[in-house]
């Protein structure tokens, strides 16, 4: 009796040291990923200010899915938290208190949309600037320069968060969209202007569309929004947002990419 029980006292002993290494193993992996700095190539943007670049920024906010994730009002949110994978957080982009749109730089806003990267270098969670990359530089500067003029908004939030859970997640799903900065070719060129063809025709060459979300006359007509990560409903291989079986195509310029 006695010898069974201290082999067992060792095999778990070997299972907690197993478990350890393992443990270990994932976060110095992931940890390594999470705290990776990024150089990213210098490049300028013009960011107009006056009332039709204004107007198309917010369209390209409205339609590239930005109000999902950071809220109506553009002043973050937490969308996303489970305690299996950890707590995901939309910064506050407007200039007030919490907000991040007072102390960005126009480099930091190119950073961070296109490339997915902070102002120190480290990738953000879950920001889907693989999809953004593709972005023109004047739908990029007009987006900029509509987020530059949003009124403030005090709205302190909690940080994003992994568990360890997510981490595991990390290694074992190579696809988990989680940090795109490691996803994008940063030096590949990009359109300087948007194509003249509308978006939902086939000719859009060169130009990728991002994440397209229906939020107002056309809601009840399109399917529900994707998930997170998933490929973006409106691309070069999907050029034509998908209706809802018996639903009528509108006309609306304020979802319909023009």
């Amino acid at each position: 009796m006695h010898t069974a029980a201290r082999w067992l006292v060792r095999i778990g002993l070997a299972l907690l040291a197993v478990l350890a290494i393992a443990a270990a193993t994932v976060f110095g992996i992931t940890q390594a990923r999470l705290a990776h700095s990024y150089t990213i190539p210098a490049e300028t943007v013009a960011i107009p200010s006056d009332p039709a670049a204004l107007e198309r920024g917010k369209h390209v906010a409205t339609i590239s899915g930005c109000v999902d994730c950071h809220g109506s009002d553009l002043a973050g949110r937490v969308f996303f938290e489970n305690a299996m994978v950890g707590r995901f957080v939309a910064s506050n982009l407007t200039r007030g208190n919490g907000g991040v749109g007072g102390r960005f730089a126009d480099a930091d806003w190119i950073a961070a949309i296109r490339h997915g990267v902070r102002p120190d270098g480290k990738p953000l969670l879950v920001m889907p600037a693989k999809e953004y990359f593709g972005l023109s530089d004047d739908d990029l500067g007009a987006l900029i320069g509509y987020l530059k003029s949003l009124p403030a908004v005090d709205r302190e939030l909690p940080r994003s968060t992994v568990s360890p859970m997510g981490r595991v997640l990390m290694v074992a799903l190579k696809d988990m969209a989680i940090l795109s900065a490691e996803r994008i070719d940063h030096a590949r060129a990009r359109p300087l202007r948007r194509p003249q063809s509308r978006v939902s025709t086939a000719s859009i060459s060169g130009y990728v569309a991002p994440v397209v979300t229906a939020t107002c006359c056309q809601a009840a007509a399109y399917p529900a929004r994707r998930p997170i990560g998933r490929r973006p409903l409106i691309s070069r291989r999907n050029p034509v947002l998908p209706l809802r079986s018996g639903a009528k195509r509108s006309s609306c310029t304020r979802c319909a990419p023009v």
